[in-house]
């Protein structure tokens, strides 16, 4: 089979060569969210922005619009071709890169925020993409993230080829998704969930302060369960016991 990476980038580069992003947050649950979540702790959205996992760039799209310097980068050719599209279609100004989360093309303190929404869970080098993250943060820069969170929630996770980051299920799971059935329930390619607890001490162990974990409440598209089951597991995806994602953010020191 290819290689973790290789597979990881071929299913986004399906998705995003076929997807129709909606751009407006009054019309896409989850975008209004992301967006809500941002603004929470980057309130002014006036500075310089980074988008990374962009996609589509809708989160960078609203914020641009809103008045900040935006750029967007993903390993996808697919994503970054069709984010400056959408932005020069519009006439928004924007930057779009094709680049490695893990070894990003930018120099040290580039950005004021830097967004990466289900975006560093795909890569086993998690300590890697943080340090890259905060290296392009500007002193004062905030950091801001979310992951698949290893709760209860974890069987519905499962079902998806999500993998646990934990030292010896995450081998067992991953030798089940990717070599015996070769990632044919991994629509996300490659993908970790974690406790909450080692979330935040990865963030420490990246050198921001102020660090913050907690509970990412989103919409989530439950087309897997029953019908009659989606409304109960919205509800407890709002509990911290089954919390679906986490986010977690953090101050690169001034």
């Amino acid at each position: 089979m290819r290689s973790r990476d290789a597979f990881t980038e071929g299913r986004w580069n399906e998705r995003w060569g076929a997807e129709q992003v909606v751009y407006d947050p009054a019309e896409e649950p989850q975008l209004h969210d992301s967006l809500a979540l941002i603004t929470r702790f980057w309130p002014e959205a006036t500075g310089r922005f980074l988008e990374a996992g962009c996609g589509l760039a809708a989160n960078a799209l609203n914020l641009a619009q809103r008045g900040a310097d935006v750029t967007g980068v993903d390993l996808s050719a697919n994503a970054v071709a069709a984010a400056q599209r959408e932005f020069e279609r519009r006439g928004v100004p924007g930057r779009f890169v094709r680049g490695d989360v893990r070894a990003l093309p930018f120099d040290d303190g580039t950005f004021d925020c830097a967004y990466a929404g289900g975006v560093v869970e795909h890569f086993s080098e998690l300590d890697t993409a943080l340090a890259e993250l905060v290296r392009v943060l500007s002193p004062g820069g905030r950091l801001l993230i979310t992951v698949p969170a290893l709760t209860l929630s974890y069987p519905y996770l499962l079902l998806r080829g999500n993998v646990p980051a934990l030292p010896v299920a995450e081998r067992v799971v991953a030798a089940i998704h990717f070599r015996l059935l070769r990632g044919r329930f991994a629509p996300f390619g490659y993908e970790r969930s974690f406790s909450r607890r080692r979330v935040a001490r990865e963030l420490d162990s990246a050198g921001l302060s102020d660090v913050e974990v907690g509970r990412f409440d989103t919409y989530l598209p439950l087309a897997q369960l029953p019908a009659r089951l989606r409304g109960p597991g919205r509800r407890l995806a709002r509990t911290d016991a089954f919390a679906a994602m986490w986010f977690a953010t953090g101050a690169r020191a001034a």
